[in-house]
């Protein structure tokens, strides 16, 4: 999107290059913000970047409901991730990679969760424990 912007806005603002047989012209429209070419390319660019917004809106809904189900269902791997539940292909995992650490931060909450539960029942029985000893 950027490269078409840049076309836009190069157009815009110096004129366009008209290769015709073995001669090339160069043309110079009215250019510039206040010509006629001037508005519909701004009204261009600004329908660039309402599209723009749609697609990441539309990919950060998808990774923030990839990561709720994460949440939901349990950790799980990068590859997982990356896969199943954005549905990436294998070519693009080391682009991908830096989501390796977001697996990671589930395995640990994992972890954390057990150890925690562990602890509770832990303090659970020596509680008990101390109660009896208190009685007798």
């Amino acid at each position: 999107m950027e490269k078409i912007k840049d076309i836009i806005i190069a157009m815009r603002d110096y004129g366009y290059t008209d290769y015709v047989g073995d001669t090339t012209a160069t043309q110079y429209m009215a250019t510039g913000r206040d010509s006629e070419f001037g508005v519909r390319a701004d009204v261009l660019l600004k329908n660039i970047d309402k599209e723009e917004y749609k697609i990441r809106l539309d990919q950060t809904k998808k990774v923030f409901e990839a990561l709720t189900s994460i949440l939901k269902e349990g950790s799980c791997s990068y590859r997982a991730l990356i896969y199943d539940k954005l549905g990436f292909s294998s070519e693009d995992y080391e682009d991908l990679i830096a989501g390796m650490n977001i697996t990671n931060a589930f395995v640990l909450l994992e972890d954390y969760k057990k150890q925690e539960e562990a602890s509770i029942k832990l303090e659970n029985v020596l509680v008990q424990e101390v109660e009896e000893i208190v009685k007798d």
